[in-house]
């Protein structure tokens, strides 16, 4: 046991108040709490047994998820707050030893595009492109990449450092909630933006409980105001079809999706919406950045359509035959990436 773990020394006060230092201070990412036998619970990084300063904690964090799961027991996966330390949980009742709540340590602060807001830094020549203020004109950004590599972390340093930007509102449909957006944001340059998170809508089983959320954040919109859109994740055929209506309302509408690459992840996008509607889709998707983890750092690429003339547009119009061209796309903007080039000039044919 590290002795981050423990009650730090010369601490001071209740035993309680140093049982919160000791949480607040540990290296603790992730509990595995066993809701049957407490004694069976674990935290990462590890695994290792709970900390015996910290098991205290840890079966009032556990009754603290059973008064969540009286209020609503449909959901599989809420967030809650004990001592002023917030955790997502997820609902294992598959286990063969009975019920476990996995829960994962979320952040204090929203992550933002700046340094040390992700794993490592965005080139810049992203960065750009993903704070671009023709975007306050609405359309699509798709955060694609393979479970674990930080796409909602991503999707939400954009959200953040675009109110800081520009201001306006943003709203948020998640299943839980990952990061602690809701409120105001306050750039360097004392512009100010708003956050609402929402949870989805009951039914959060059924398809239609994403959609029915969405559709109540269109109903939101409010004149003349620059309007985010961040869905956490486009689940069924009715949300995608929700986020495009949206990405053509005005908003704009941030998703993540799994993919193993940006032509396959494209595709998919069509295909759930309808591949007679590749041509709005075209106008639509204005971004799509590819991420994974590669030990501990941030590698990405990205394909840039800042209108309908551009490259990817084009081969998004040909049909889906036509998408595996998209890495020829992907490449060419690599390039410009190394060079520190204007990606939202460079990726529309000059003349166009």
């Amino acid at each position: 046991m590290t002795s981050e773990a423990n009650i730090p020394e010369g601490a001071t006060g209740s035993v309680q108040e140093q049982q919160e230092q000791a949480v607040e201070n540990s290296n603790i990412t992730d509990l595995a709490l066993c809701v049957h036998d407490q004694d069976k619970s674990f935290c990462f990084p590890g695994p290792m047994e709970i900390p015996g300063v910290l098991r205290d904690y840890c079966a009032a964090l556990l009754t603290r998820c059973e008064e969540m799961r009286r209020l609503e027991p449909e959901r599989e996966d809420f967030t809650v707050s004990h001592r002023d330390i917030s955790w997502r949980v997820h609902v294992d009742d598959r286990a063969v030893d009975g019920q476990w709540l996995r829960a994962r340590r979320m952040p204090k602060q929203a992550p933002h595009l700046g340094e040390g807001g992700l794993p490592s830094r965005l080139p810049p020549s992203m960065v750009n492109v993903l704070l671009h203020p023709e975007l306050r004109r609405g359309g699509l950004i798709m955060i694609m990449g393979g479970a674990g590599c930080g796409k909602t972390h991503t999707a939400a340093a954009i959200v953040r450092s675009r109110l800081e930007h520009f201001g306006g509102i943003a709203y948020t449909v998640e299943d839980p909630p990952e990061h602690p957006l809701h409120g105001w944001h306050e750039g360097p340059n004392k512009v100010r933006g708003y956050c609402t998170q929402t949870l989805v809508a009951s039914g959060v089983r059924t398809p239609d409980g994403w959609a029915a959320s969405m559709n109540g954040a269109l109903r939101s919109q409010p004149a003349g105001t620059p309007c985010i859109l961040f869905v956490g994740e486009i689940r069924s055929n009715m949300a995608a079809d929700v986020a495009i209506q949206a990405a053509g309302n005005g908003f704009l509408v941030i998703v993540t999706s799994f993919a193993t690459d940006i032509p396959s992840g494209v595709a998919d996008l069509i295909k759930r919406v309808g591949v007679e509607r590749a041509g709005v889709i075209s106008r639509l998707l204005r971004v799509v950045l590819y991420q994974r983890l590669v030990d501990g750092m941030l590698s990405a690429k990205i394909c840039v359509s800042p209108n309908a003339n551009s490259r990817m547009a084009a081969m998004m119009m040909g049909g889906l035959g036509q998408l595996a061209r998209l890495d020829e796309e992907v490449q060419r903007q690599a390039n410009y990436v190394r060079t520190d080039a204007d990606l939202w000039r460079a990726t529309v044919p000059e003349g166009s």
